[in-house]
């Protein structure tokens, strides 16, 4: 099972945030330069770091590093990684349970890239696997539309949803439509990428943004040759993962 199936797994089962017992809340070495030739330049960061400040947090940052050397949590039967944690936050949400079958909905930001379409097929998978547990399953795919997103959540906010599982498009367009969710009292789960506000029942909080962007760049100063160019291709500003992972990165680079 590779780490992006056990993701999109996590994220459905732990529906359960909002159904049963108990939620998650918040879920290299430098090249040497050698002898510079009398540069006294050579240890000064090669750029300074242009942070986007609406989602660069240095506290968060640092922590999500550290948290790469952390032994995850077992809440499973200690064959199943979709259900650890990094040093979880746990809150009661017992005031949610209910007995099933149930209703679960997912609000999916799109089925684009390699990816999602892998996460996609898991969760799926997963809702087999729960059989009789599941009354039935809707998901609307946003197709990577802000706006369709928003009327997808408003849909099945309305709909006979028992919880109803986000993976936002973006994050600031998207968090007034998870907000507006929330106050119809239905269990909210947030995963992938997150929005600006603490109502959702659970929020799967990953280090994919921070930690995967050092590891990348890591990666790329150990291995390219000193003074070599990197190209480096973003998608999708906006959304908090892809910013920080960014900005990680960026951080690396700057310390090589």
């Amino acid at each position: 099972m590779n780490r992006q199936s056990n993701w999109w797994r996590a994220a459905f089962t732990l529906f359960a945030a909002g159904l049963l017992a108990f939620g998650v809340a918040a879920c290299g070495g430098d090249d040497d330069n050698g002898d510079n030739g009398g540069d006294d330049t050579a240890n000064v960061p090669a750029f300074e770091p242009e942070h986007n400040p609406d989602f660069f947090d240095r506290e968060e940052m640092d922590t999500q590093l550290a948290l790469r050397d952390v032994e995850p949590e077992d809440f499973g039967a200690g064959d199943q990684p979709w259900e650890t944690a990094l040093e979880p936050e746990l809150v009661d949400t017992s005031e949610y349970q209910t007995d099933g079958p149930w209703n679960i909905c997912f609000s999916n930001a799109a089925v684009d890239n390699p990816w999602r379409v892998v996460g996609w097929e898991t969760m799926q998978a997963q809702v087999e696997e729960y059989g009789d547990e599941i009354a039935n399953f809707e998901a609307l795919d946003a197709e990577a539309s802000d706006d369709k997103q928003i009327s997808d959540i408003q849909r099945l906010s309305r709909g006979n949803c028992d919880a109803l599982i986000i993976s936002p498009n973006t994050t600031e367009t998207l968090t007034p439509a998870v907000e507006q969710a929330c106050e119809t009292g239905i269990p909210i789960i947030v995963f992938d990428r997150g929005v600006n506000t603490d109502c959702p029942v659970t929020f799967i909080k990953p280090i994919g943004g921070y930690a995967f962007g050092a590891d990348a760049a890591e990666f790329l100063v150990e291995n390219v040759d000193s003074g070599g160019k990197i190209l480096a291709l973003r998608i999708l500003p906006g959304v908090d993962v892809l910013e920080t992972r960014w900005s990680a990165a960026q951080e690396v680079f700057a310390d090589s």
